[in-house]
């Protein structure tokens, strides 16, 4: 399973095992219109968001809706999002309170 080099730096597991535990694999929500995120990320340097409803373990490949610049839904890699730096300091977190939902609960469906 993926594993966040940075979680000492950071403070906080990106994905945890008990969070990563619940996600179901690449494809499985397809075609469901009120798709379930079951973590969020953000970066507080510019605001952009990042719900996964869905991955792939062993190499940390996500999907789900991103809302940066726009609002879209997209693959990402956590790998790359926990290695993100502003300033030399790690510019993505996990809101570590959000609790598993469907998208619209969140007001995004």
């Amino acid at each position: 399973m993926w594993s966040d080099r940075w979680r000492v730096e950071r403070g906080h597991h990106l994905l945890p095992r008990e969070i990563a535990e619940l996600i179901p694999a690449i494809y499985s929500q397809d075609g469901e219109p009120d798709k379930m995120a079951y973590a969020m990320l953000f970066s507080p340097i510019n605001g952009w968001r990042w719900f996964i409803t869905e991955w792939e373990p062993r190499e940390g490949n996500c999907f789900g809706l991103v809302i940066g610049y726009e609002r879209e839904w997209g693959y990402f890699s956590l790998e790359e999002l926990a290695s993100v730096r502003h300033q030399g300091i790690l510019a993505i977190a996990r809101f570590q309170a959000f609790k598993p939902a469907r998208l619209s609960a969140l007001g995004l469906g």
